[in-house]
């Protein structure tokens, strides 16, 4: 019984022995993910180098003007499960060039699962492979943030190509892709090739894809999206899709360019193209010349027989100059210039600073641009199409608020001035207009009270003076909801000291006209939203609004907000 007990114990002792043998192993074989960098060797924890480095927690490898020249392979990534993803920065201007096998390769450890890989800017990536894919990636591959990427595959393998992977996307980025092998042979090899459905994306970005048989093969689509600019070029087709598959070519591309050595399009490819295009057709194969023509906008339609086909934006025409309407100081905002038009494009504003130097791109919006106060502004315009290259030469005009006195007179009697003197403030006779009482307005520098400055102005069917306050506090309509027959209106909170309550104003009549204007008035600061019923179905509301305080037991108003609208349902 004894040695039994032994016996087991032994046994026992082994088993533990092999088990825990095999587990260390099997710790082993599961590994983290980890590269391979050329030169160096694999790599699975964070390091960094004087042009490498590579931070193992976020599977990250940056490179900063590295260089790499050899007849071994390139960098290696090995992910540790399903859809893992690594991230290559590009710092400075890089360089792989493997006449071993691959420049970048890309896969899971298992079979059968994917990974991924997101190259990012702002620097440079060259690379050159003389045998494989230049760049190949088991799942998606993505190029963004002002990266540079060119690659040439020259490799002698059957279906090289510069970049595979199961799905490409491109943004704000620009890629050259050529596979071209040294030696002459049947190899069908292309710039770009994607495996899945999924397909390739560009947006934004400058793309040049060459190969012996096309530019981009993908398996079934490919989105050519705004400010993309696509050159392709194939022996075969510039462009072949393998299942039925789509070309998206949407409105706001700058150009996209497809040529073949046969055909432009190859598949079943059917094309969908928000954008009319050109195409060229060889009359015969001997012959040189070519058909020029149009490429009307169609949903699913096919291109066939041409073997260049061109799709580029239009530079868009102002049909309908904008003049300065100069309107007269009322204590609300007003628009400085009436609406223009273009064709293949919308109008644009800005204000600027003077008449000679005009405003950054980002001033430029469609809304025509209101000012409340007396002055002179410069207001530029311009007709922008589809993409961001399609934009007319910017152009100014000068317009202005002019102060109250400065109305012109329409003659008669004044009665202010029975005698028909020489009245300072209305030397033609007439009727003067109203003037403010005090204060420092536009239409009043001569002293008073500063904070209060009555000027006449439309409230419901009457004309009645009113005291505004330029300088106090005004709020901003935050948000118009339309409803059935109603409208909800929100606004921003304003907490400071004095003010009452809000005044909201709405009207069919965009001027406010005052046939057409009712008034809302809010008694509590704290409120920041109200719905107006019994409105008027399908149609369209102006709204603004305005804070008011007291000051003697009378109302005094903020400037107007600017006139937001509303179409009711």
């Amino acid at each position: 019984m004894k040695e039994k007990s032994v016996r087991l114990v032994k046994f026992l002792f082994i088993f533990a022995m092999v088990f825990g043998l095999m587990s260390a192993i099997k710790t082993k074989a599961l590994a983290a993910s980890y590269i391979t960098v050329p030169g160096y060797g694999e790599v699975s924890v964070s390091m960094n180098r004087e042009t490498w480095s590579y931070d193992a927690d976020t599977r990250t490898l940056t490179l900063n003007n590295f260089t790499y020249d050899s007849n071994n392979n390139g960098f290696k990534f090995v992910g540790d499960g399903e859809g893992i993803t690594f991230n290559l920065v590009l710092q400075g201007t890089n360089s792989i060039v493997s006449t071993g096998s691959y420049g970048f390769y890309v896969k899971s450890r298992y079979s059968g699962r994917s990974a991924n890989l997101i190259i990012s800017g702002p620097g440079t990536l060259n690379v050159t492979s003389n045998v494989y894919d230049s760049i190949y990636c088991s799942g998606d591959r993505t190029i963004k943030k002002r990266a540079v990427v060119n690659i040439i595959s020259e490799g002698y393998q059957y279906r090289h190509n510069g970049v595979e992977a199961e799905a490409i996307f491109i943004t704000d980025s620009e890629v050259t892709a050529i596979a071209i092998p040294k030696v002459t042979s049947t190899i069908t090899s292309s710039g770009l090739h994607a495996n899945s459905r999924t397909g390739i994306q560009i947006i934004c970005s400058k793309v040049k894809a060459l190969g012996t048989y096309s530019g981009i093969m993908v398996d079934q689509n490919i989105n050519f999206g705004k400010n993309s600019e696509v050159y392709l070029n194939g022996g075969e087709c510039g462009l072949r899709t393998s299942m039925y598959g789509t070309v998206t070519i949407d409105s706001g591309v700058k150009s996209v360019e497809v040529i073949g050595g046969k055909v432009a399009f190859s598949g079943p490819c059917y094309v969908t193209n928000a954008l009319a295009g050109t195409g060229w057709i060889k009359q015969s194969e001997e012959s040189e010349e070519t058909v020029q023509i149009g490429i009307p906008i169609k949903k699913l339609g096919q291109i066939d027989d041409c073997y260049k086909v061109l799709f580029q934006y239009k530079v868009p025409t102002i049909t309908t100059e904008p003049t300065a309407t100069n309107p007269t100081y009322t204590g609300s905002e007003l628009e400085l210039v009436t609406e223009g038009s273009a064709t293949d494009g919308t109008m644009q504003y800005a204000i600027g600073t003077d008449g000679l130097t005009a405003p950054d791109e980002a001033s430029f919006d469609t809304v025509i641009p209101q000012k409340t106060e007396v002055g002179t502004y410069y207001v530029w315009y311009r007709a922008a199409g589809a993409c961001a290259d399609a934009v007319t030469e910017a152009k100014c005009i000068t317009a202005m608020i002019k102060r109250v006195d400065e109305t012109p007179s329409t003659g008669g009697d004044d009665h202010n001035n029975p005698s028909g003197g020489n009245d300072p403030d209305n030397p033609s006779g007439g009727d003067a207009p109203a003037k403010p009482s005090g204060g420092n307005s536009p239409a009043n520098s001569t002293g008073g009270d500063a904070s209060v400055n009555p000027i006449s102005s439309v409230d419901s069917q009457t004309q009645v003076t009113e005291n505004i306050n330029n300088k106090q506090k005004s709020t901003s309509l935050s948000k118009l909801q339309a409803g059935n027959k109603k409208a909800t209106i929100s606004w921003k909170k304003v907490t400071a000291k004095g003010i009452k309550g809000y005044e909201i104003q709405y009207s069919t009549d965009k001027s406010f006209n005052s046939e057409t204007t009712k008034k809302v008035t809010i008694k509590k600061t704290k409120t920041t939203k109200t719905t107006i019923k019994k409105l008027k179905p399908k149609t369209k509301y102006y709204v603004r609004i305005r804070t008011f305080s007291k000051k003697n037991g009378e109302n005094v108003y903020s400037k107007w907000s600017k006139v937001k609208s509303v179409k009711v349902k």
